[in-house]
């Protein structure tokens, strides 16, 4: 019993111990050694797999084999033609540019190689008007399904008539400025059989120049002949008309607009 009892107080004596050790004799604060080269077996540059933020150092700076004064550096030369195999058009499988251009201009081929682009007199401004090289519109045809009247011309009795102005606008509502004109003329006259008589449209002031002709020499007295067509405005987007009768107020006549160009 004696035995027992002194084992078993040296075992205790043994766990105050380790206790004692495990609380007050390990460093506080977590402390220990701080600095990277103080550690045993170890420099300040003992991990050569990486690469040092600065300076240099045996192996450390090279990436896959490669020293750094290998890589390219801020003064090395960026010009195409300078790399080597390569000149300064060494890409055939692109379209060249033409250099400076015409601000809107609408782009062509140059040559037949289908690579190299060059610029163009026509050109598309930004509301997407297409215009020439003297920035005229280009005609771009308005269709109308129903068609534009005027109480003035809806079988109004005339006489023979120089060439007169029609302006488009006030007289049948078409957009100011348009360049030409879709028409239908209709006309009788009651002597027609007698004579030479006849309805026609054009873009000038000129005697018997005509675009459009209702023509009723040797139709029947009072017998509509219709004919259709594009009349050219003039500058004003206006047209002429001139009239030959029979006589005072023998020639109805008719003007229907079925398209316009802007």
């Amino acid at each position: 019993m004696n035995f027992e009892e002194k084992i078993i107080e040296r075992l205790k004596r043994i766990e105050r111990e380790v206790e004692r050790l495990r609380v007050w004799e390990r460093p506080a604060g977590g402390g220990g050694v701080t600095d990277h080269g103080a550690l045993t077996g170890l420099s300040d540059n003992d991990h050569p797999q990486y690469l040092l933020t600065t300076g240099k150092a045996a192996d450390s700076d090279k990436l896959d084999g490669v020293d750094s004064t290998g890589f390219a550096t801020a003064t090395h030369s960026h010009d195409h033609g300078a790399l080597s195999g390569l000149a300064d058009d060494d890409h055939t499988q692109y379209v060249k540019d033409a250099g400076t251009v015409t601000d809107n201009a609408i782009v062509r081929f140059n040559g037949t190689d289908g690579r190299t682009i060059q610029n163009s007199k026509v050109t598309i401004d930004d509301n997407g008007i297409i215009k020439d090289e003297n920035s005229n519109p280009y005609g771009r045809p308005v269709f109308l399904t129903t068609p534009k009247t005027s109480t003035s011309w809806d079988g109004d009795a005339y006489s023979t008539t120089a060439k007169t102005k029609i302006d488009l606008s006030d007289v049948f509502g078409v957009p100011a400025n348009v360049k030409a004109v879709l028409v239908r003329l209709t006309a009788r006259d009651s002597g027609s059989s007698a004579g030479y008589c006849q309805l026609s449209l054009s873009p000038n002031n000129t005697a018997d120049s005509v675009a459009v002709q209702a023509y009723l020499q040797g139709v029947a007295n009072d017998v509509y002949v219709s004919a259709n067509g594009i009349v050219p405005c003039d500058s004003g987007g206006d047209v002429y008309y001139q009239i030959t009768a029979s006589g005072t107020g023998t020639l109805d006549a008719f003007i229907e607009i079925w398209g316009y160009y802007l």
